[in-house]
């Protein structure tokens, strides 16, 4: 398996059942990794819920299920260098059965530059927005957001993901 389906099938297969994600709903921070640098580092929204699972991502979902953000770093082996931002997206957009919509947008996470590519996805009928958020990292890393939500949202609801998106914050030391 070649490195980037490696480092992403993980983060598809996380995002394929969002519309199903459950889990107590109660504020805290949450990290990923949670040892180590870099990292993502979020505090979760009182009307949203939050896990870890067990490949290390960070999943936030509305309680509404209006939204979806999952967070993860990904660091590839020593000497493998992570492959250009554009491959990154389209095999994760492959992998999740998604349709890639227009190419590369500047985008902002956690303060800094960042590249972002969308994508819809129909879940037999169900329309999903998708969105990959890329940042690099020092050392040959990325931190990487997935933002999901149905495309029948309001513009209101977008806005609100938006600024949960926002709050995410990149821990180097």
């Amino acid at each position: 398996m070649n490195l980037v389906t490696r480092m992403l099938l993980p983060l598809a297969a996380l995002a394929a059942p969002v519309t199903a994600f459950v889990a107590p709903a109660h504020a805290q921070t949450l990290r990923v990794p949670s040892t180590g640098t870099p990292a993502i580092e979020v505090a979760t929204p009182a009307d949203w819920k939050g896990e870890i699972d067990q490949d290390g991502n960070l999943t936030l979902m509305a309680n509404d299920a209006s939204g979806a953000i999952l967070l993860t770093v990904i660091k590839p082996d020593a000497g493998e260098p992570l492959p250009a931002n554009d491959l990154l997206a389209a095999t994760f957009f492959a992998e999740l059965g998604a349709k890639q919509s227009g190419g590369m947008k500047k985008a902002t996470f956690a303060g800094a530059p960042a590249e972002s590519y969308k994508a819809v996805m129909d879940m037999d009928g169900f329309i999903m927005d998708v969105e990959l958020v890329i940042r690099r990292l020092d050392g040959g890393s990325a931190a990487m957001a997935v933002l999901m939500a149905p495309a029948s949202i309001t513009q209101q609801q977008r806005a609100t993901n938006a600024a949960h998106f926002a709050k995410a914050k990149i821990v180097t030391r």
